[in-house]
């Protein structure tokens, strides 16, 4: 059986920059990242390789969703939970979600419904793919309360070797 692992570090401490420079080194991983480049948030699909304009100026994008002073497409948020269910059909050997935030865990927004349903599955399925998930310290409990996370391994960045 696989593992279901946490990542979990502050905001803004370069959680996705490491896993940028940690996917090289293994094979197999699919789901998605969501840097920062040139101060707008992209939803990186590490299977195929594109980026996509996920912050957005809300005047430019009527279909969007707030957090805190960004706007974020919806149709980016449908295409992920796509990812994330795409995903399960066929188990890659890494299935990373960055990040699990606020919207998911207090709105069942962003990547909710497909995040629970894929924790549902992982759990369920005997397969070899591992799960991780990207969650801010500061949430760090409250996801493991809100999606019954109790056996996954919490994670920092000396796993990565930084």
């Amino acid at each position: 059986m696989a593992n279901i692992y946490i990542f979990s570090e502050p905001i803004q401490s370069g959680r996705t920059t490491i896993l940028e420079n940690w996917l090289p080194k293994v094979q197999g991983a699919a789901g998605f990242l969501t840097p920062d480049i040139y101060g707008q948030r992209k939803l990186y699909d590490i299977a195929s390789g594109d980026y996509f304009d996920f912050e957005v100026d809300p005047g430019d994008c009527p279909d969007h969703t707030r957090m805190g002073d960004r706007a974020f497409d919806n149709n980016i948020y449908r295409h992920g939970r796509q990812l994330l269910l795409n995903a399960v059909n066929n188990w890659p050997r890494w299935l990373i979600v960055d990040e699990v935030g606020p919207l998911e865990i207090d709105e069942d927004g962003g990547w909710e419904p497909a995040l629970s349903e894929v924790i549902k599955l992982h759990y369920d399925s005997d397969n070899e793919c591992d799960l991780m998930l990207v969650i801010r310290d500061t949430l760090l409990n409250e996801a493991i309360q809100h999606y019954r996370l109790h056996a996954a391994i919490v994670l920092d960045r000396k796993f990565f070797g930084k």
